[in-house]
């Protein structure tokens, strides 16, 4: 994995950027508590995932061994993260599926492909 994370926050949310190589499902999971560990140091429910500067695995079964990820190794105070992720077009079918296996099991994680509409989506 080379990832590098970086956040900031702002009005009604925390920014982390994402920029870097995804390659594998464990890499997903570093990334997933790495995101994680950056929402306890600023408290903030609602999460913008700022990650066009990364690539990421092709495979559709990665996306669902992450959410399994998240429900077996990570608190359950996650479920009350609003979380807008923003990835390259790319990325949008994937993304579409990650968001549907993640809201069909409780958490409001979703996928946008616009920064712009990300933000929106969190600060309404």
């Amino acid at each position: 994995m080379n990832i590098v994370i970086t956040s900031f926050e702002k009005e009604g949310y925390l920014l982390i950027k994402s920029a870097g190589t995804l390659q594998t499902n464990e890499d997903l999971f570093a990334h997933a508590g790495m995101v994680y560990e950056k929402s306890l140091k600023y408290r903030h429910k609602k999460i913008l995932l700022e990650m066009t500067a990364t690539s990421f695995p092709k495979t559709i079964f990665s996306y669902l061994e992450l959410v399994k990820f998240y429900q077996d190794n990570l608190p359950i105070e996650i479920l009350s993260f609003k979380i807008a992720s923003v990835v390259l077009p790319e990325y949008r079918e994937l993304g579409n599926f990650w968001e549907t296996a993640a809201v069909n099991r409780g958490f409001q994680y979703y996928i946008f492909t616009s920064f712009e509409e990300a933000e929106a989506f969190l600060l309404q």
